[in-house]
């Protein structure tokens, strides 16, 4: 076997759960303003991210590169980009404004199971985009998160 086979053979195969899709696009925002702090000529730097189970449930905060955070929510960021008007839509008033489905399916006047089957959707979508990134990148990023994530 082949060294590039071999090392392609052992990388790290991550599959995110809702739970994790969910953590990423609650917190992207706070995420994306952690980044900033840093000047762009600083991509090795570490960053701490504050890290929330839902909204207002903070479990911590995370030691990650800089370069990886960036890509992964650039990432994320093309994703929602790319979704229809709608599902863009129904994103928004999920992760941005925190509403409820029921409250989501008031404001567009789709039933409850027609909101919960587009944010199902949308986090599918998400999660093959980062799933999709292969490498390294998305262990290295996920792995300290989902430790905080998974203590009671």
């Amino acid at each position: 076997m082949s060294t590039e086979r071999v090392k392609n053979a052992v990388k790290e195969k991550i599959a995110l759960s809702v739970q994790a899709i969910d953590c990423i696009l609650y917190n992207r925002h706070a995420w994306q303003a952690a980044v900033e702090l840093f000047e762009p000529r600083t991509s090795t730097s570490i960053v701490m991210l504050p890290v929330s189970k839902t909204p207002g449930d903070p479990v911590g905060a995370v030691a990650v590169s800089r370069a990886t955070v960036t890509f992964v929510l650039d990432i994320v960021d093309q994703t929602l980009k790319r979704l229809p008007r709608e599902y863009r839509r129904i994103a928004k008033l999920k992760w941005d404004d925190m509403r409820t489905h029921k409250n989501i399916a008031n404001i567009v006047r789709y039933s409850e199971k027609t909101v919960e089957r587009r944010v199902d959707r949308i986090r599918n979508i998400v999660k093959n985009a980062l799933e999709s990134l292969g490498g390294d990148i998305l262990p290295a990023f996920w792995r300290e998160i989902d430790g905080k994530l998974s203590v009671k």
